[in-house]
């Protein structure tokens, strides 16, 4: 048995690489390129677990964490947000090194860049279909059409396609909800893709959301994905049914510090900066941080889906219960709390521990910005 003393972050390693050995058959099977995102688990041991299925290039959040994959021999990295044109240094270096991929969603950033660059870099242009968070309208063909252009009168920059994320996919709930961004994505595509044709373009699609990947046996004109959750999953997707409970792969275990059986309540040393603050909606209306389970032996159980972790500060989260439920937990015990949102959930923490006992290492956010 594992000796927990403190909030530790838990990895089942058999369901990480199940996870990872489904989503690649799915690649294969379909005949996508697999560039799965890495900013979920954000280690190099990790990242070797992939090279087992055939991967060969990935997606990261930031430069940095670029840096960080290709010390570990990662040639072909796509940093999947907007360009920050203030770190050229950096690109310049990384260009030196890997096949770079950047991602462009305004012509001001790639002339900008265009002016500082030293090593030749390929780009991607964002195409906003629906998430609002970044990228061209996509109805906005003129601004397309000229950011192609733009790209390919440079000396450096060498055009790759078109890539989008439907983040509003985590909105849903399900199957046929995430079908329709789907089909509506694949038929924009298939028409951009015409338009981009006619005009003697050549653009590769790359997409890249959990839901929309896990869901789907079939990717119209995509020819590759960036999925990035599914190596762990969370309760947000177990509740938008990208996935079973079971192939949750991280939690976070943490002691019983307090017990209060007048209301009963009891007092988890696990807080927001153990699990973040990220939450999802139950059908009750909760707002629910994580789910509670027990140890059974090989990992955890199935959680208490009746008992969610609804109230939740810096250090500590509170945990209501039943009567029936406060008996069977005493201070000092250990129990297991699935995240609602395994990505940041991860993010906090310098390292994981295995069932088995091993330390696994990732990169640190705040220790390389």
């Amino acid at each position: 048995m594992l000796q927990i003393t403190r909030p530790t972050l838990l990895l089942d390693e058999k369901k990480v690489r199940q996870n990872i050995r489904e989503m690649a058959v799915k690649a294969s099977k379909t005949n996508v390129v697999f560039r799965p995102h890495f900013k979920t688990h954000q280690s190099i041991e990790i990242g070797r677990w992939f090279r087992e299925f055939g991967v060969d290039r990935i997606t990261v959040s930031s430069l940095e964490m670029a840096r960080y994959f290709a010390q570990d021999g990662w040639q072909d990295i796509l940093v999947a947000v907007p360009v920050n044109i203030l770190q050229h240094q950096l690109i310049n270096q990384l260009a030196a090194q890997i096949n770079l991929h950047l991602v462009f969603d305004s012509i001001e950033a790639i002339e900008a860049l265009e002016s500082k660059l030293e090593k030749p870099v390929k780009a991607w242009i964002k195409v906003n279909t629906g998430y609002n968070r970044a990228g061209i309208d996509q109805f906005d063909l003129d601004l397309i059409i000229r950011s192609i252009e733009k790209i390919n009168a440079s000396q450096l920059i060498t055009f790759e396609g078109l890539l989008s994320h439907s983040g509003h996919s985590y909105d849903l709930r399900n199957y046929d909800d995430i079908e329709n961004v789907r089909k509506k994505e694949a038929d924009y595509f298939a028409l951009l893709k015409n338009s981009l044709r006619q005009r003697n373009f050549l653009a590769k699609i790359s997409i890249g959301d959990t839901p929309t990947c896990s869901y789907m046996d079939e990717f119209d004109e995509v020819d590759e994905i960036r999925p990035g959750n599914f190596v762990f999953y969370d309760m947000v997707q177990e509740q938008i049914g990208s996935c079973k409970e079971n192939q949750i792969a991280v939690a976070v275990a943490c002691p019983v510090i307090g017990k209060y059986e007048n209301r009963n309540q009891l007092l988890l040393y696990a807080g927001a900066v153990h699990l973040s603050k990220d939450s999802l909606i139950d059908s009750d209306g909760k707002r629910v941080f994580a789910y509670v389970a027990f140890e059974n032996g090989t990992g955890w159980g199935d959680v208490i889906k009746s008992s969610p972790i609804t109230s939740i500060s810096q250090e500590v989260c509170k945990w209501y219960v039943d009567t029936e439920l406060m008996k069977k937990v005493s201070i000092g015990d250990v129990v297991y709390l699935l995240p609602a949102h395994s990505c940041l959930t991860a993010d906090l923490y310098p390292n994981y521990l295995t069932l088995d006992g091993t330390r696994i290492s990732k990169f640190v956010t705040n220790g390389n910005c």
